[in-house]
Parts: C-alpha cells; sequence; structure tokens
C-alpha cells in the first residue's frame, strides 16, 4: 500500500484534532522514506506542505512536522488490517452525502481543489475511518481492560476544582457532573496509551531515509 496522495488528508486531520506527534528523525533532503517497506515520497510530502500554505495563517507546520505524522500515519494504518478494522462503504457513503448536504462549494473545493476528483477524496475520507477505527479499538481495550480507579477520579475532580471535597462525588446533585467528568478522564486515559502505543509502533518500526 503506497503513500499517495490520496492519504495526505490524514496529515491536516492529525493537527486539526490534536493527535500528538511521536519524535523521530526527519531531514529536509530525503527523496523518500520507507516505513516497513512502504513508501512515502518526498514529493508527497511537499504537497502537503503547500495545502498548508494555501491555508494563509490558519495553521503553520514544518516540513518536518508533516514527515512525523504521516509516518505515524502509515504505522497505525498497517496495523488496521492485523485487528481486523475496516470500513463499511454504505457508512462512507452517507459520511459523503453528509458532507457534501453540509457545504456543498467546501466539499468540492476539497475533492476537485486539493483530490483531483471525488473519487480521490473518498478514498482519503474511507482512510480517515479506517485511522479512526484503528484509534478507537485501541483506546476501547485499553478501557476494557484497565477499569477506572473511582478514587483516582475524584481526586482528578478535586486537583481540578470540578469539585472542592471527595464527598461531594456521591451527592445526587452532582452525577451528571461526575457522570461527564468520568467520560472525559476515560477518554484522556485511552488517548494517552493510543499515543504510547503509536510510540512503540514508531520505535519498532524499519524506518529508512533514502537521500538525493
Amino acid at each position: 500500500m503506497r503513500f499517495t496522495g490520496k492519504k495526505i488528508v490524514f496529515c491536516i486531520f492529525l493537527f486539526l484534532f490534536g493527535f500528538m506527534i511521536i519524535s523521530c528523525s526527519a531531514k529536509s533532503d530525503f527523496s523518500l522514506i520507507q516505513v516497513n517497506g512502504e513508501i512515502i515520497s518526498h514529493e508527497e510530502i511537499q504537497h502537503v506542505l503547500q495545502r498548508y500554505e494555501d491555508k494563509g495563517e490558519f495553521i503553520k507546520v514544518s516540513e518536518e512536522d508533516v514527515v512525523k505524522s504521516a509516518i505515524e500515519e502509515v504505522l497505525v494504518l498497517q496495523q488496521a488490517g492485523k485487528l481486523g478494522i475496516t470500513v463499511d462503504e454504505a457508512e462512507l457513503d452517507h459520511k459523503m452525502d453528509a458532507l457534501k448536504n453540509m457545504n456543498q462549494s467546501l466539499f468540492y473545493d476539497l475533492a476537485i481543489k486539493q483530490y483531483g476528483d471525488i473519487g480521490n477524496y473518498r478514498e482519503a475520507l474511507k482512510l480517515r475511518m479506517l485511522y479512526q477505527g484503528t484509534r478507537d479499538k485501541i483506546m476501547s481495550d485499553y478501557v476494557k481492560d484497565n477499569p477506572i480507579d473511582v478514587e483516582l477520579v475524584k481526586a482528578e475532580m478535586v486537583s481540578e476544582g470540578v469539585i472542592q471535597d471527595k464527598s461531594e462525588y456521591d451527592k445526587e446533585e452532582n452525577s451528571d457532573l461526575v457522570s461527564q467528568f468520568t467520560h472525559s478522564y476515560v477518554l484522556k486515559k485511552g488517548k494517552e496509551y493510543f499515543d504510547e502505543w503509536v510510540h512503540s509502533l514508531v520505535e519498532n518500526a524499519n524506518i529508512e531515509y533514502v537521500y538525493r
């Protein structure tokens, strides 16, 4: 599976949704990178950077940032098949229709101007869903195997000033607040584990830079 322009959408989404960038060496004079045998070309990285430049002051990233994000994306997608993660075509079509109906002009701007045609944009969205499905499974499995310690949640709520004392945790009037905080706490712990998991993928990957 080659890292083509169809996949580049992830570099944008990873930054916009706040995915942590894992540190790894990157040089600007490479011609391509092989990630467990999968190729990322310098030309493809430059294509992503151009997209950011086209967005003006909206967001600023460096070539190194894009390279790191691209490597992580490839590694996560390589794990998707091993984990049995797939994308339902009907759900993909539904998301395409929802995006189109939400803002038709923006939809065609992304699909045509940035991806060449609707087919490429659809493939990029499919890969994004595949990435998210893999992330969600890793997070879900971690939470399932590591039940939340209520005492830790209480301590965290007190430390963040959500409640003044641990005894307030069990009060009925705070039930909605406790539920919301616990949900956020679980997501945070799952996300932390996912970041560690991605970091381990990077550490154990065969990443080779081919220079000009």
